[in-house]
């Protein structure tokens, strides 16, 4: 199970001006980045965020592209630091399990830096690929063993 207490710890941290500043430079070469690998030509209109702690990504990737997103996450501060920031934007608080009982579907999933904390990463991608056109992956590269994974899948960073 999620420890929770760590993930509202965390988004404190992040809610400092440093760690903000930070996250938002992150946030925008994520976001060309993304702009660069999406193939030209693929329509793509909504997306989710998967562990999107305080929206910045959300919101540059949804004005970047013009379309809309759904940012979800495990911490509670999280979440209400990214309404507060980007009220236009929609987030929940929750696991993947919240998104599935809301029978949602989108056309590109994002998993940014995330798979690495969540208990059961195969879980994860076969719902977002299950919901969506598309599954974006990015992950730290010292977690050697989730590469190893994903290239079990048949899946690309």
């Amino acid at each position: 199970m999620f420890n929770e207490s760590f993930y509202e710890e965390y988004g404190k941290q992040w809610a400092t001006p440093l760690r903000a500043s930070h996250e938002e430079l992150c946030s925008k070469k994520k976001v060309e980045d993304w702009t660069e690998l999406i193939p030209h030509g693929v329509e793509i209109n909504t997306f989710i965020d998967f562990g999107c702690g305080n929206g910045v990504f959300l919101d540059l990737f949804a004005q970047k592209q013009n379309i809309t997103g759904l940012g979800i996450d495990i911490s509670q501060s999280m979440i209400a630091a990214a309404r507060q920031k980007f009220p236009a934007s929609s987030f929940i608080v929750g696991t993947v399990q919240t998104l599935r009982n809301r029978n949602l579907a989108a056309d590109l999933v994002f998993f940014n830096d995330v798979l690495e904390h969540v208990e059961n990463p195969v879980e994860h991608l076969i719902w977002a690929r299950s919901i969506s056109k598309f599954v974006g992956i990015t992950i730290p590269l010292e977690r050697t063993w989730l590469i190893a994974m994903l290239n079990s899948l048949h899946l690309k960073q």
